[in-house]
């Protein structure tokens, strides 16, 4: 998985190795290599808004968000039962919105380190999401061949 950074300077990549890993896009040089995850394979990364942070998911069931400037782990989000296969930042940069094969979509507070809101309804396993351009609406799908579409905000 790959996701660019908002400038435009850097890619995060993740993948079966385990690492969340950044790149100088200009030439491909490694910038820095991320270590935390415990599953077979890291299958979304996203950028913040800002730049400041990458969000990351594993088989392990966590999303993690690790400080670029301090090229450290920010903090783990324990809370999904199986495979974590998507995130997306909300425009705030404050929350951050993962889906999973545990048929929910969990919303995460960066300043509180909890769960805002868990959607279930999702009869399968949940692969994807996107968001509004305003961030109020989640749309999220499954192995159903349908969207659902969720308010953000409660």
């Amino acid at each position: 998985t790959l996701a660019w950074s908002p400038d435009g300077k850097r890619i995060v990549s993740g993948g079966s190795d385990k690492l969340v890993q950044i790149w100088r896009a200009t030439d491909g040089e490694l910038i820095t290599t991320y270590r935390g995850h415990s599953g077979f394979s890291v299958n979304t990364v996203k950028w913040s808004p800002d730049g400041e942070r990458i969000a990351s998911g594993d088989s392990d069931r966590t999303v993690q968000v690790w400080d670029v400037a301090t090229l450290s782990k920010f903090t783990t989000y324990r809370g999904h039962t199986n495979i974590v296969n998507a995130i997306v930042w909300q425009p705030d940069g404050q929350h951050i919105v993962s889906a999973s094969d545990d048929m929910t979509v969990q919303v995460w507070s960066i300043s509180q380190e909890i769960h805002r809101i868990i959607y279930r309804g999702h009869p399968s396993p949940v692969r994807a999401l996107a968001l509004s351009p305003d961030g109020q609406l989640v749309a999220s799908g499954g192995n159903t061949n349908e969207v659902q579409i969720w308010n953000a905000s409660s």
